[in-house]
């Protein structure tokens, strides 16, 4: 077992962290006090390669230190040292130790061939330094993805390091070396690997798993979350395991959440109990009607002997979890081996189990673990409104919170999971308790776009689903509108947040087959520490933790499991201490567009990380990274500027290089810094009748802007053009979840019917720059020059289309026969008739008759001329 070093005992009489030790003088001065019988320092992240190590990754010693009788030891430090300069790594209280830790975590620019020693000093004052070992410390490169399917391309060096943390996706790591160059594979030869075993040997770094390869010249790579490794060949080699159902390919649930990467540490385990509290499965008289479920490891609690039909949604819900596995058809679950129960709470017909359903079923859940080989129950809980929390007996919850682990559907109300008024149906209920209990997961759900890689179903963006609730206690949101199968085997997207806690469920009962030893609340941690943040940065009431990575998850539990030590391995507190630190700009970079016309431009404000003089100087000097100095001065209060007559552009360069010097009168240091150009919002793009030809109906307008945005409150003006016309107010609703700004208008006022339609006539709108902010805080370009602010106008000209001519349903600005055909199909037709038109709604009363052919036949033969 590893164990790290003391860091925590005070430190007596001992050179500080920021020392320089001089190894002549200590060897000058060492006398037969103690004396190293044993020093030996290895890589600590089990790759096969000892005497190399990535930046910020950790080491591992051995030593034993004899000492004369009489003397006493205080401390072994161990320092690296490169050339002449000279940094303490850790310190040990024990005369021998054996695989002690130390992490490499807070060194600045620390890669390079270091002599790493000993050195023993007892409390007399006497030292002792060891046989120095040589350490490579590799300059490491480190990528990361997201929930796409991404290709990384890979260009390694000599002496360097490649780290890459893919995330979700179907992910390619393209790499510049043929097949035949690589010299291992976590230990073994390419050749040898099996995507349908499981893995075995890992590289530990920065507390998670890594797959590790090994070139023949010498060059290392770590990597997680990717499923096809190209090479310069153009051979190509598939790392993740792949069922042959034929759903597979469809379930975005599994590629988002790199699941076919988790299969390759786990598939399930015995030790975790799977319960379905849903509307259970169709029975009759008990015997239950499934398909693509496996019933060897499946039991049921059916609470009543009838023909139930509303366990469809059960079944789905279920099958997201459990549907049976490479048998060549329907889907394929996330969880291969656990022991399932699908229980029916939902059933009114059975005394026994009414009012009390819910808490009955859990009690039941919790007896079936006593006659079971599982210790652990993850539950999925299709449960929603303020009932299910009404007939909950909490204490099950919380007599059970190490051994019990809840994924409850956070609702489809469109409210607060807090909100327990506006919508009591759809709201959170039973999900509310993941703000009392660590063993309550609110699951919120995700309904994305989609995009097929390596013919796999992937994500392009995660919005939460418009339904979704929300709230401060949200946990995580999740994949919705997955592939499901039915009792008779039909297949079907589900939806819904009753689709998203399945998927969660799924994911954490992996999380827990790799270690069952884990508490539920460390279950959920490690979801959360692992998660891929959505919306803001950190945890956000729309997306809670963001969207859990079930790869990223099972290797992060799967690393504690086999090397507890290093992979909780942090910082080390004996980082050097940066001195007069390092320059920084206040600012995260600069928008482009910038207005620069009439003078300099403030970037941000020069500062440094540490602060041990009221007083520094900065100047532009040559060094790396100084291209950009000629475009930039330094100004009063050491502001960082942007000089008159420069155009800042994201679509021509992303961010520009600068050399700096900065000094407190004593010390001098200089580096590179990047100032980044922040990509604004410049062009917007309009949907007017939601994309659709027609112009009959005309109640909103959406406005597209290419980033996000901030709207002032006089934003957009319309008019109604000619003679006739004057101003429409207008109400303007954002939504940024997309990652770009959706501004919804809709209409009031005098030429606006009660339908909320516009009246016949053209329009024409203004979006005025200056009261639109884009996200580097100056004003949106509406007139596209190039510059901060102007105005956009739209429907200034007939090609625009800007109008609204009742029962004008091809949007030729002529109401004729074409018309007409279409208004006789729906005629007498209402909302709830597949043929109805709501287009041809003229008073929005939900049916086609006579009022509206009254308007139809005022318009007909009509047309709308621009004006």
């Amino acid at each position: 077992m590893f164990r790290s070093a003391n860091y925590s005992r005070r430190r007596q009489q001992l050179s500080s962290s920021n020392s320089r030790l001089n190894f002549e003088l200590l060897e000058a001065k060492r006398v037969l006090a103690a004396n190293f019988v044993g020093f030996s320092v290895f890589d600590a992240s089990q790759d096969l390669s000892t005497n190399t190590v990535f930046e910020s990754g950790a080491l591992s010693l051995d030593f034993a230190v004899e000492l004369d009788n009489g003397s006493e030891l205080q401390a072994v430090e161990v320092f690296a040292k490169e050339g002449s300069d000279v940094v303490k790594l850790g310190e040990f209280f024990s005369a021998a130790e054996s695989d002690a830790l130390v992490s490499l975590e807070g060194f600045f620019d620390f890669s390079g061939s270091h002599e790493i020693y000993g050195v023993v000093s007892t409390t007399d004052g006497q030292h002792a330094i060891s046989s120095p070992v040589d350490i490579e410390v590799l300059a490491t490169t480190t990528e990361f993805g997201n929930h796409r399917g991404t290709d990384f391309n890979f260009v390694g060096g000599a002496d360097s390091a490649y780290v890459l943390q893919a995330s979700g996706g179907t992910d390619t790591l393209n790499l510049d070396f043929d097949q035949a160059d690589v010299a291992n594979f976590n230990g073994l030869s390419l050749e040898a690997y099996d995507r349908d075993a499981f893995v075995t040997t890992q590289a530990f770094y920065q507390g998670s798993a890594y797959d590790f390869l090994v070139t023949e010249d010498g060059q290392e790579l770590y990597f997680q979350g990717v499923e096809r490794l190209e090479f310069a060949d153009g051979s190509i080699v598939p790392l993740h395991t792949l069922p042959n159902d034929p759903e597979y390919v469809e379930q975005w649930d599994i590629s988002t959440g790199d699941v076919g990467d988790a299969w390759r540490f786990t598939r399930g385990s015995e030790e975790v109990l799977l319960v379905s509290l849903d509307t259970g499965v169709p029975s009759t008289n008990g015997n239950p009607t499934t398909s693509d479920i496996d019933q060897s490891r499946t039991d049921y609690i059916i609470p009543d002997n009838v023909s139930l039909n509303d366990g469809d949604h059960g079944h789905r819900a279920t099958s997201v979890i459990v549907a049976e596995p490479n048998n060549g058809f329907g889907l394929t679950g996330i969880n291969w081996e656990s022991p399932t129960l699908i229980i029916d709470v939902y059933s009114n017909n059975n005394p026994g189990i009414t009012p009390q359903r819910l808490t009955n079923a859990i009690q039941a859940s919790l007896d079936y673990l006593e006659t079971s080989s599982a210790s652990r129950i993850v539950f999925q809980g299709g449960i929603q409104g303020e009932f299910w929390l009404n007939v909950l007996d909490q204490s099950l919850i919380s007599a059970n919170l190490d051994s019990t682990l809840y994924s409850v559907a956070a609702g489809n109300g469109s409210v607060d999971l807090n909100d327990n008024v506006s919508n009591n149906v759809f709201s959170a209920g039973v999900a509310r308790l993941a703000g009392t209990y660590s063993n309550v997961l609110a699951i919120g759900a995700l309904e994305p776009t989609f995009e097929y890689v390596d013919g796999i179903k992937n994500s392009v963006n995660l919005p939460l689903a418009g339904y979704s609730n929300y709230g401060d206690d949200l946990s995580f949101a999740a994949p919705s509108r997955t592939r499901s199968i039915g009792p008779t085997g039909s297949v079907r997207n589900f939806g819904g947040t009753s689709n998203a806690n399945p998927v969660v469920a799924a994911y954490s009962s992996l999380v827990w087959s790799v270690d069952p030893t884990l508490t539920a609340t460390e279950v959920r941690d490690i979801l959360a520490e692992t998660a891929i943040d959505l919306g803001v940065d950190g945890r956000d009431p729309q997306f809670g933790h963001g969207t859990p990575d079930a790869g990223a998850a099972v290797r992060r539990a799967w690393a504690l499991t086999e090397n507890a030590a290093v992979s909780n391995l942090e910082a080390n507190p004996f980082a050097s201490d940066p001195g007069i630190g390092y320059a920084l700009i206040s600012s995260e970079g600069v928008g482009e567009n910038v207005d620069t016309n009439s003078g300099n431009f403030d970037v941000g404000f020069l500062t440094t990380t540490f602060d041990n003089s009221n007083s520094y100087t900065y100047n532009l000097v040559t060094g790396s990274g100084d291209a950009d100095n000629a475009l930039f001065e330094i100004g009063a209060g050491n502001a960082l500027e942007l000089k008159q007559g420069t155009t800042v552009d994201y679509e021509a360069r992303t961010s520009y290089s600068i050399h700096v010097e900065v000094s407190d009168g004593v010390t001098t240091q200089d580096q590179e810094l990047i100032i980044s150009v922040i990509d604004d919002a410049e062009t917007t793009s309009f949907v007017l009748a939601n994309g659709e030809a027609q112009r009959s109906n005309l109640d909103q307008f959406v406005v597209e802007f290419d980033g996000i945005v901030t709207l002032g409150s006089s934003a957009f003006e319309l008019v109604r053009r000619g003679p006739d016309g004057g101003s429409v107010d207008v109400t303007a609703s954002i939504d940024d979840s997309s990652g770009f700004s959706v501004a919804t208008l809709t209409f009031g006022g005098d030429f606006v019917e009660d339908s909320g339609s516009l009246v016949d006539g053209n329009y024409e709108l203004t979006l005025f720059g200056d009261q639109i902010t884009t996200a580097s805080g100056q004003s949106f370009d509406g007139d596209g020059d190039g510059l901060a602010g102007g105005n956009q106008v739209f429907g200034d000209t007939e090609a625009d289309n800007f109008f609204r001519h009742f029962g004008d349903i091809n949007g030729d600005r002529l109401v004729n026969v074409v018309d007409l055909l279409a208004f006789r199909d729906v005629w007498l037709t209402d909302e709830d008739d597949q043929n109805f038109h709501p287009d041809f709604d003229s008073n929005g009363d939900g049916t086609i008759n006579v009022i509206d052919l009254l308007r139809f036949r005022n318009n007909w033969l009509s047309e709308s001329e621009f004006v």
